[in-house]
């Protein structure tokens, strides 16, 4: 409490007013409890406002009032109230919420208090708020707007007492709630906008452009697809400005209009008061007479059925009532002229998802109310997630799968949607008719449909990606449907919110919302024509892919990937189809068309998985389009390591090419079976090789003639015949790059950079993979680019240039990563380890190390698992850790026997016979003597020796953290991601927790291992990860 007058400020102040929300209900329930919480409150709030400056006034029932001389000290106070009073535990009484309201104005104390009109409104201005809510007057916000204090103008409100209205804000800033219910303001009783029984969630931004679209225009359309809450917004934005009409808000539903002419009539009803015009008046005449002059705002719903009989009736009420504001709801514009529309698009769904998003807050309030825990609902962030990208963010359809949320957990509300969708059924008996389910509001928008739109729309049911207008037109057109209408329609079904065109880009691209795409799907099968439509649309992407029988062979690459950067997706579903319908013909000629998308993107084991759900090679199919498929999965096993598929396709391609003269074929398969062979250690290699030579010298093929002396190159190579494998690729070279094969030719002098780096001859190396990159860069071919950056980077990192090396391997994982090659990805991690050993900094060089492995795995590209596991177990050596070593080595010579590759197997067994003489392992060495060199044997041998093997003592429990042990499952995860050098922030949005959880965990963290130090943390993060890998 105040002292003298003369201690008070006095001018220009700023009071702070306070109220305790729904104290007298609590104190009726908590009468013993509440003398302790309202001291408390009394306390919280009194040190946030003295550690500012400011003077507690005097106390207000369970509210305070304080005065300060500048409003940015009530401002501090308010925020440190509010957050201290969030913080506190108030059970078992009911979180206690206090409103806040701050007025700047001149006031003099008088007696240890002030009085007068400027005390009056602080008051009033506090009394308008919600618990947790800070209020102020547009005198407070105008002396802290300037500071950058964050204000939500919630418009010009009359206020009790007061003779004119206010301007009012909201304060924004971190620990304060945002979403609130309409102001509790005079108006809120002079209005006749329907109650609201849910809160308002989200929609901050739009909320914002509707408010000022409805200050700046007299006519504002809220345009939006079906169940996107075009209505719910509308009423909010109305609400909050409806103190700035002197003549209040009214809101008329259209919906049940069933006739144009009703329209005027339905208004007439919903707008007259008693002085209902005479009949004879014209309606329209009518309308606007009983309109002029008052300053009011409508709110006009559903508008889409009846547009142009609204459109009309709008048009001459804005020219007749100049004081008139009308803002209207619908699936399209009204196309007037003065109309500002504001486009409301779903929820956006992140794809690392947080409980701030708006999506994720409307589902956990709509699960919340009814009965589900909102902790278990976090518990699986993931699955919250997934559910509201099923429904593609409409809150509609996330209020309708939330209403599960008491009798299914999040998993299986997203489980049972991926299925069907006969879960977003709403069982409100009063709930609008039309947003009773999802099926109900896609059938309203379909019947207001013209015949050439529905046509249309149910035809693109058929195309799975965002798609060009002239895609959209090779497989709509035709059958009742013509080129040049498509154009129109698609605009239409633009406005119409049932299709949504990016025109960020050029040209645009044109998609569906994934329910309107099931929706148009299950239409045009009812109507019998679904398999005519997906055969159309499997054509399509076989020309889009191979271009036809007319195209060069050298396009085939960069049409493919042009193609399927964008639209991978419709090969995935044409493949469906073609093997739902029987359709084995097209479904081959596509995969043989596009399995190369899969390599060059270094997803060759996806690939795998997709193409062999259609093809199997053991059926032994007659038929050219046949073996080209297998022929795919050849060079995709070749590509994942699984040398045997690959050599037992390629072997059945070449047995079809032949019986049907398709020597040219048989020859490329032959190249393919070469390097099979190679690396499966097989001395045929050559025979293969020099055999699909003539036979691409017999059939003219010069691209085959360049490949062909290009595995012969590769051939000579690994038999260390270094002078002959350079002129067979120089030979490659003279004859790709006359031809025009520049992609080719730099595959080519790519590998003259390897045979060069080989020989310590690292320029020329150099510069055979600068021509090499340059080459890709024209032809746009981002993963070659990647590829030789990192060969760059491994010649820099030889000369000694550890920054120039580790700098373009960055590079070159940016690019990897871009692409989403993950096999690349993978080879430039190891890479990075090297990097990280040579640097001297072993244990990050093995946590990279383990990384690439990881990323290798992922990829299933075996043979670069191997390559890591072999780096790995030489950095484990270089540390003295040789039982790890010996681990790796032992999983390495597994999988290299696994892979048929038994020469290299043999040669991490002598590692191991190595490791097992420097300990004295005698069981070890008689059970390495014991291998006769088959892959059974040999697979049996190192079983035995996992065992086997030393223990690294010097792995020093020591030099783990004590606490180690105690940490839980959470924190254990959370510490391996501080070992990889990630931020708080990206820990959260990796763990789908908040920043604040993150600082949380790693306090506990901290006290459990005795660090406060973050670099020491990161040291003991690796070192747990080093020791229990």
């Amino acid at each position: 409490m105040s002292g003298e007058g003369d201690r008070l400020p006095s001018g220009t102040v700023t009071f702070l007013f306070t109220d305790m929300e729904g104290s007298t209900r609590r104190w009726e329930a908590y009468r013993e409890l509440m003398p302790e919480r309202v001291a408390r409150h009394d306390r919280v709030l009194g040190e946030a406002i003295a550690a500012v400056g400011g003077r507690l006034v005097k106390h207000l029932g369970d509210g305070l009032m304080a005065v300060f001389a500048d409003a940015h000290g009530a401002v501090e106070a308010a925020i440190a109230g509010q957050r201290a009073i969030a913080a506190e535990i108030w059970e078992p009484v009911p979180d206690v919420k206090v409103r806040m309201g701050i007025h700047s104005g001149r006031a003099s104390p008088s007696g240890g208090d002030y009085f007068g009109d400027e005390v009056n409104r602080a008051a009033r201005v506090a009394d308008t708020g919600h618990g947790g809510q800070v209020v102020l007057s547009g005198a407070a916000a105008a002396m802290v707007e300037s500071a950058g204090v964050g204000l939500e103008p919630l418009g010009r409100h009359q206020l009790k007492d007061l003779s004119r209205p206010l301007e009012l804000f909201q304060l924004v800033a971190d620990g304060l709630e945002r979403d609130f219910p309409p102001l509790r303001t005079l108006e809120l009783t002079t209005h006749d906008l329907p109650p609201q029984r849910t809160s308002f969630v989200g929609r901050t931004s739009e909320l914002a452009d509707v408010r000022d679209a409805i200050r700046g225009s007299r006519l504002t359309t809220v345009v939006g697809p079906g169940g996107v809450g075009k209505t719910r917004l509308s009423l909010h934005a109305a609400a909050e400005v409806a103190a700035s009409f002197a003549d209040g808000v009214r809101f008329v539903e259209l919906a049940p209009v069933d006739r144009p002419d009703d329209v005027v009539g339905t208004l007439l009803d919903r707008l007259s008061a008693a002085d209902v015009p005479a009949a004879s008046d014209d309606p329209l005449f009518a309308l606007a007479k009983l309109l002029r002059g008052r300053e009011l705002l409508i709110v006009l719903d559903n508008c889409e059925h009846q547009k142009e009989a609204t459109a009309h009736a709008v048009d001459a009420l804005l020219d007749s009532c100049p004081t008139l504001t009308i803002v209207a709801t619908s699936r399209t514009p009204l196309g007037l002229n003065g109309e500002t529309v504001v486009n409301l698009e779903p929820f956006a769904v992140s794809a690392q998802p947080t409980e701030d998003d708006d999506a994720i807050r409307l589902f956990l309030d709509r699960a919340h109310a009814k009965g589900a825990t909102t902790e278990s609902m976090l518990d699986d962030l993931e699955a919250v997630s997934e559910t509201c990208r099923m429904v593609d963010g409409l809150p509609v359809g996330i209020e309708l799968a939330a209403a599960h949320a008491h009798h299914l957990t999040p998993r299986g509300i997203w489980e049972h949607l991926e299925r069907h969708t006969k879960l977003l059924v709403s069982r409100d008996t009063v709930a609008n008719e039309r947003h009773r389910s999802l099926e109900t509001l896609l059938d309203w928008s379909y019947e207001l449909l013209e015949p050439v739109e529905r046509e249309v729309l149910c035809r693109l049911g058929v195309i799975a990606a965002p798609v060009t207008l002239e895609q959209i037109e090779q497989v709509v057109t035709g059958d009742g449907v013509d080129r040049d209408d498509v154009l129109g329609v698609l605009a239409s079904l633009v406005d119409k919110s049932l299709l949504r065109a990016d025109t960020d880009e050029w040209p645009a691209r044109y998609s569906m919302l994934r329910l309107v795409h099931r929706f148009a799907l299950d239409r045009l099968a009812r109507s019998g024509r679904l398999d005519v439509w997906r055969s159309r649309h499997a054509g399509w992407v076989l020309e889009s892919i191979s271009g036809g029988e007319e195209a060069a062979p050298g396009d085939a690459d960069a049409r493919l990937r042009t193609f399927m950067e964008r639209s991978s997706e419709e090969l995935a579903a044409a493949l469906s189809w073609a093997d739902e319908a029987g359709r084995h013909e097209i479904g081959w000629r596509l995969i043989a068309a596009g399995w190369r998308w899969w390599e060059m993107r270094g997803r060759a084991r996806d690939g795998l998985d997709l193409i062999e759900r259609f093809v199997h090679p053991d059926d032994r199919v007659d038929d050219i389009a046949w073996a080209q498929a297998v022929e795919g999965i050849a060079n995709l096993a070749f590509t994942v390591g699984d040398m045997s598929r690959s050599r037992q396709c390629h072997l059945a391609a070449i047995e079809v090419f032949e019986r049907h003269g398709a020597i040219a074929r048989a020859a490329w398969c032959r190249t393919g079976l070469s390097m099979t062979q190679l690396l499966s250690g097989d001395r045929g290699a050559e025979e293969t090789a020099q055999l699909a030579f003539r036979q691409f010298e017999a059939t003219g093929d010069v691209r085959g003639i360049g490949h062909a002396r290009s595995s012969l190159g590769m051939i000579a190579t690994r038999a260390g015949e270094h002078e002959r494998a350079e002129r067979l690729y120089l030979d490659a070279l003279a004859v790709l790059r006359p031809a025009g094969e520049r992609r080719d030719a730099a595959s080519v002098l790519s590998n003259l950079g390897n045979l060069a780096e080989d020989r310590g001859e690292l320029r020329r190396a150099t510069r055979y993979y600068d021509g090499a990159i340059q080459l890709y860069r024209e032809v746009d071919d981002r993963r070659g680019v990647a590829l030789i950056l990192n060969n760059l980077s491994i010649v820099a990192q030889r000369t000694g240039d550890l920054l120039r090396a580790e700098t373009i391997a960055r590079e070159a994982l940016a690019v990897f990563r871009s692409i989403g090659d993950t096999a690349g990805e993978a080879a430039v991690l190891n890479n990075l380890s090297n990097l990280a050993a040579a640097r001297g900094d072993h244990a990050g060089a093995l946590q990279l190390c383990r990384d690439g492995i990881e990323a290798f795995k992922r990829c299933a590209d075996a043979r670069g698992v191997v390559t890591g596991l072999r780096n790995a177990a030489a950095l484990a050596g270089g540390l003295g850790l040789d039982g790890m070593a010996w681990n790796w080595h032992v999983d390495a010579a597994a999988l290299l026997t696994r892979l048929g590759m038994l020469g290299e197997a043999a040669s991490e067994l002598t590692a191991i016979a190595e490791l097992a003489d420097t300990h004295g392992l005698g069981a070890a060495s008689i059970s390495i003597a014991s291998a006769d060199g088959t892959a059974t044997t040999l697979l049996t041998v190192l079983d035995r020796l996992r065992d086997q093997g030393p223990v690294d003592r010097n792995a020093a429990p020591d030099e783990i953290p004590d606490g180690f042990g105690e940490l839980t499952a959470r924190e254990l995860e959370l510490l391996a991601l501080v070992g990889e050098g990630l931020g708080n922030g990206e820990i959260a949005e990796q763990l789908y927790i908040s920043p604040r959880t993150v600082d949380a965990h790693l306090s506990h963290i901290r006290a459990k291992l005795g660090i406060s130090e973050r670099s020491k943390l990161i040291v003991a993060a690796r070192t747990v990860a080093v020791s229990s890998s």
